[in-house]
């Protein structure tokens, strides 16, 4: 299995987002399971359900973060910080934004929203490319 079927596994089986794109890399991370769905427990959805940052995302950052050797100088931050600019822009470019709200359309704090979200089966059409697409991207750099 690969590393985007992995992802979209842990995503359909109850994982946020967020959490599957960062428990798809776990081979290459020096933290377990738990731990990893701790660490990004609070990004689905665009950040605890407020649909900013797309959680498929902000996991891919956390990812990013955690296998870059840590930052000593602004230097080294820029770098990493530029390489979040580009990736998100690769994302953008495919799906149309970065944001959460933008991609589904519907408002996840609304019952109508979350309705909506169900009846148009947007899990399906919208959230598994953007963990797939994120996955994807990952792979490249790593």
């Amino acid at each position: 299995m690969d590393r985007r079927e992995k992802a979209l596994e842990y995503f359909n089986s109850g994982n946020s987002c967020a959490q599957s794109v960062v428990l798809a890399f776990q081979d290459k991370l020096d933290l377990s399971e738990d731990q990893l769905k701790r660490a990004a427990s609070s990004f689905g959805a665009g950040m605890g359900r407020l649909q900013n940052t797309c959680g498929a995302l902000t996991g891919a950052y956390l990812v990013m973060g955690l296998m870059t050797p840590p930052a000593e100088s602004k230097e080294e931050r820029g770098f990493l910080y530029g390489e979040i600019r580009r990736f998100t822009g690769e994302f953008a470019e495919k799906h149309g934004s970065p944001v959460c709200r933008q991609l589904t359309g519907c408002d996840f704090l609304t019952e109508e929203g979350e309705a909506y979200f169900q009846e148009k089966g947007l899990k399906q059409s919208v959230c598994d490319p953007c963990v797939a697409t994120s996955v994807a991207l990952l792979e490249r750099m790593f």
